[in-house]
């Protein structure tokens, strides 16, 4: 396998858009505008994906007709049908599959406020309490 370019992987996976549409793409190797569009607008406002409003919607769709599936098309990541709307990877994704895994990860692995509160509750105190000089 050849190695990818990386300023082009990294150029790539900079939007935060894109991130989640080739996010998609570790599951699944097909996907169409509308679905994509959809996805993608619900993760962007941490919503489900029917309480999107189609405005919303639309506004994720012409960015990706416009901007991100031609992009990741020149860089042979997806083929995309501009007529059908239809999107599926093409050789090139599995280039970019590891960074992209990466990139997943490290988003969606933080821990939240509480489960941090948590650890901190029941973790082990210090051997030695903290002594306090004065002065």
């Amino acid at each position: 396998m050849m190695r990818p370019d990386l300023d082009a992987v990294f150029t790539l996976l900079a939007n935060p858009r894109r991130r989640l549409l080739l996010s998609h793409f570790l599951e699944s190797d097909y996907g169409n505008v509308e679905t994509l569009s959809r996805h993608i607008a619900a993760r962007e406002q941490d919503a489900h994906p029917r309480a999107v409003s189609e405005d919303d919607r639309t506004e994720v769709a012409v960015s990706l007709v416009h901007d991100h599936l031609p992009r990741l098309a020149d860089h042979g990541v997806v083929d995309y049908d501009a007529r059908s709307g239809d999107v599926v990877t093409a050789a090139g994704f599995d280039e970019v599959q590891p960074f992209v895994e990466q990139a997943y990860a490290a988003t969606h692995t933080r821990t939240t406020p509480e489960q941090s509160l948590l650890s901190f509750l029941y973790s082990k105190p210090p051997e030695e309490p903290y002594l306090l000089e004065d002065g």
